[in-house]
């Protein structure tokens, strides 16, 4: 926990020192966890490489319409760029909020938890291209499953959990359709796997998902992969993973499919978007152009946690 202090507040020397010091608490046989300490190490090197090497990117908060002055985090937008969706945390729980775009405008978010059902316990990962199917997770700190919903033209019907091909008793969370509503791609720690949790992919076989396919060992590392978003009719993945060429934590990447079907080395996001610390949850938009992020400041925003739109300068 010190080495990684250490190592979020960019005092690198010091967080590599803290480290090796706490691998000789280890015993040799802890081969998981030496591994994963190694590699921390070897991230304190990335962080100073991307550092040198800053992406340029413009950011914009997302306005009063959406940002309040309480957290506001995993953004999601429609594939028509028509309905937006998001969450607040409440007093007492996690708020799910939804705002459609009307007239150029997007309208006053509305706080659909109650027509879900849920407890609170429910986190956005995907609206459809029209913005009537949302897909969740359902997280008891225990288990995860995910849920899915529909929307009617007048409400959203209760969430009801994906069939035994995506949920198993391991943990599944952040289901994502396609564009086209075919694939649905998602991450799971089920035994098979390269690493912790792992992202698969599933097909639509006779109007419901087929058993998932491992994406392989080009995008899971043998740590966790997670929050993955795909888009460009199934050809570009984003998504989080404490593995690759990182800075630490999760940092986001990027994958695109080669013309030969498989996919291309993970590419890190760049610093000042990657952080040592946790960095979990991006919304790719206009073919991964720009993206929304949710980003925590102590001041400038209408809250801590604003999103934000983010769009690269290349």
């Amino acid at each position: 926990e010190l080495a990684s202090a250490y190592k979020i507040s960019y005092q690198c020397e010091k967080a590599k020192e803290t480290f090796r010091k706490y691998l000789e608490t280890l015993s040799p046989d802890n081969r998981e966890e030496i591994d994963f300490v190694n590699f921390q190490i070897s991230t304190c090197d990335v962080i100073q490489e991307l550092m040198a090497n800053p992406v340029s990117f413009k950011s914009e908060n997302a306005g009063a319409v959406i940002n309040d002055d309480k957290p506001d985090f995993n953004p999601v937008i429609s594939a028509d760029g028509k309905s937006f969706a998001f969450m607040v945390s409440m007093k007492f729980y996690d708020a799910i909020m939804l705002s459609r775009l009307e007239n150029g405008r997007w309208t006053t978010p509305e706080n659909i938890t109650p027509e879900l059902q849920s407890d609170g316990d429910m986190y956005i990962s995907c609206l459809s291209t029209s913005g009537n199917t949302l897909y969740l997770s359902k997280d008891d700190n225990i288990n995860s499953d995910i849920y899915t919903c529909a929307y009617d033209g007048s409400r959203w019907g209760k969430a009801i959990m994906l069939n035994k091909n995506i949920n198993t008793r391991y943990w599944e969370s952040h289901g994502f359709e396609s564009e086209d509503g075919q694939l649905l791609v998602f991450a799971s720690d089920r035994p098979g796997g390269f690493g912790g949790l792992d992202l698969y992919i599933s097909a639509k076989i006779n109007g419901d998902w087929g058993p998932p396919v491992n994406l392989g060992p080009e995008i899971n590392s043998p740590f966790n992969e997670e929050r993955p978003f795909l888009i460009n009719n199934g050809k570009t993945l984003f998504f989080s993973s404490q593995g690759h060429r990182n800075m630490g934590g999760y940092d986001l990447f990027r994958s695109d499919l080669t013309p030969d079907n498989r996919w291309g080395t993970p590419q890190n996001l760049g610093y000042p978007l990657n952080t040592p610390d946790d960095n979990v949850f991006f919304m790719p938009f206009n073919g991964g152009k720009s993206g929304y992020y949710s980003i925590y400041t102590e001041q400038g925003g209408f809250g801590k946690e604003d999103i934000y739109i983010i769009t690269f300068d290349k």
